[in-house]
């Protein structure tokens, strides 16, 4: 991984997925982003997990689509999700940073994992649904 990730919001999609904690399973939106360099979880929603995270080695500089430095600063922290998608399951970096009004961004690390079956011009998905699971940590 670079010290730099990217944000863009070209080529995306938004993809319907359950999310299931400890608590509750509940239908969110999640942003598919082709360009997306990771995948990346709003810090309110974090906060509202409740969930651990961790802090980078070496803090991770954003960089937005038209490639000025984000101005919010430096991604320090990140967490662990489960990820399920046509029976599998992996647990996958989100790092943490304000999304404004999207609670997660699945990036290339997400596509490449799961080879998707994306119809980019019909805004699609075919293959199933994607599930997104809080991971405890003791």
């Amino acid at each position: 991984m670079s010290d730099t990730v990217y944000i863009r919001r070209i080529k995306t999609l938004n993809l319907p997925c359950q999310f299931h904690t400890v608590r509750q399973t509940t239908d969110k939106v999640a942003l598919l982003d082709s360009r997306a360099t990771e995948n990346f979880l709003d810090e309110e929603v974090w906060r509202m997990l409740a969930i651990g995270c961790f802090r980078l080695a070496k803090p991770l500089t954003v960089h937005n689509v038209d490639g000025t430095e984000n101005k919010q600063g430096k991604i320090e922290y990140y967490c662990w999700l489960k990820v399920h998608y046509q029976g599998k399951m992996l647990r996958m970096h989100f790092f943490l940073m304000s999304l404004g009004c999207d609670w997660f961004i699945l990036g290339y690390p997400f596509l490449y994992a799961f080879n998707l079956d994306v119809d980019w011009r019909a805004a699609k998905l075919t293959g199933g649904t994607v599930g997104l699971e809080t991971v405890g940590f003791q």
